[in-house]
């Protein structure tokens, strides 16, 4: 009697544990009225069959490759730029199973994230937009107006630099060794008998060079910045550069010389032109810019 009675007292709750669930569960009058509501119905349906072919649509177009007349062609257009010949059947074919290969692997992969989080993808990704943005907001072509307006702001970058023509006895030994017989040759050569020095990598006698062409070739060293101050005619030195030891003499020399807007014309387009661009991207980044919200410490627009 006592294990009847114990049974019963537990079983009690049961019964309103679960009437008070499914209430809980039941929809409320407004929902319930609603649910009523034919046009409920419809629009439930319509949802659930544009999800339906939503989803289909999604499936379809993740497992079709299209490997086309257009694609055959791309494929055909770079394997010529690449070898010079137009790829036989069997080339082509093979070019096809691995562009169809590349494309299955990549789908896969960013059905999985794997693009998510790659520093390497995302920078790609930027490169790509930046590069096709470009193209599609390209600036206007200049008029002849604003190439001069351009080129009278900016002649002194135009001007033709001043030029040196000079000759040198080089001497390749390492650190201080070099110096004494470079002294002794230019003892010699003021004296004017002929020495010989080391064969040096570049030219012994060099034709007329601007400032940056010498310092192409020697460096920015001793050499290359006394260069420019040497008399015209005498045997100086001895100087160092990155080589060794050099004794110089400048042959002639033609100062710097200011271009015509005509023979500048071709540079003046490619700077405005590269400038024109710039300021482009930079206003295309701006209006994106205003669109996000950035958040952190001391972060600036």
């Amino acid at each position: 009697m006592r294990l009847e009675r114990i049974d019963t007292s537990l079983a009690r709750p049961a019964p309103r544990i679960f009437g008070r669930v499914r209430r809980r569960l039941a929809p409320s009058g407004w929902l319930r009225r609603l649910l009523q509501e034919p046009v409920a119905h419809f629009v439930l349906l319509g949802f659930g069959l544009f999800a339906v072919s939503h989803w289909r649509d999604v499936e379809r177009h993740h497992y079709t490759i299209d490997v086309g007349p257009a694609v055959t062609a791309d494929l055909s257009s770079k394997y010529r730029a690449q070898f010079g010949a137009t790829p036989d059947p069997t080339s082509l074919e093979a070019l096809r199973n691995a562009y169809i290969k590349r494309e299955i692997y990549y789908r896969e992969g960013v059905a999985l994230g794997l693009d998510r989080d790659d520093e390497i993808v995302r920078r790609r990704i930027a490169q790509k937009y930046a590069f096709l943005t470009e193209e599609m907001d390209t600036p206007p072509a200049p008029s002849e107006a604003q190439l001069q307006a351009y080129f009278t702001g900016n002649a002194r970058r135009y001007a033709e630099p001043a030029r040196t023509m000079f000759e040198q006895v080089y001497f390749g030994r390492e650190g201080e060794t070099g110096r004494a017989p470079a002294a002794a040759a230019l003892a010699a050569r003021a004296a004017g008998r002929a020495v010989q020095g080391d064969e040096f990598p570049g030219p012994q006698s060099a034709g007329a060079m601007s400032q940056d062409e010498i310092e192409r070739l020697f460096g920015r060293s001793d050499l290359s910045a006394a260069i420019p101050a040497l008399p015209v005619g005498v045997w100086s030195g001895p100087y160092r550069s990155g080589y060794g030891w050099h004794i110089v003499r400048v042959v002639s020399r033609r100062p710097e010389r200011p271009q015509t807007f005509a023979e500048a014309r071709e540079a003046v387009l490619h700077d405005y032109e590269a400038e024109a661009e710039e300021a482009a991207d930079a206003e295309r980044y701006r209006r994106l810019l205003a669109r996000y919200r950035l958040i952190g410490a001391g972060t600036r627009r």
